[in-house]
């Protein structure tokens, strides 16, 4: 697995997802599996690397910010699956899950 190449994926992802919300206003079902996607290939990466590398701490700040980004979202918009899924999700990795106030 090329590292680079799959955070520069990774990245684009969170990008698009962004895109939908603002640009196109995607469904909601939408959004879930797109977040679901973006959480998975971070975790799988983080998982691949392991340790504490750059990359991994960059990774992991991705996440962190993708989770905040998605809490704003189910916040601020009626959003039931996405927020259904995060919960699953914080539920599942509880070590990973950041929630804000």
């Amino acid at each position: 697995m090329n590292v680079l190449k799959e955070a520069g994926e990774i990245e684009r992802l969170i990008d698009e997802f962004k895109n939908d919300l603002y640009v196109g206003g995607a469904e909601d079902a939408v959004l879930r599996d797109k977040a679901k996607e973006i959480f998975e290939r971070i975790d799988e990466t983080i998982q691949i690397l392991g340790g504490n590398s750059v990359v991994t701490q960059l990774l992991k700040g991705t996440r962190k910010d993708f989770e905040n980004f998605v809490i704003d979202v189910y916040r601020n918009r009626h959003a039931p699956e996405l927020k259904k899924f995060y919960f699953l999700y914080k539920k599942k990795h509880p070590q990973q899950a950041f929630v804000t106030a």
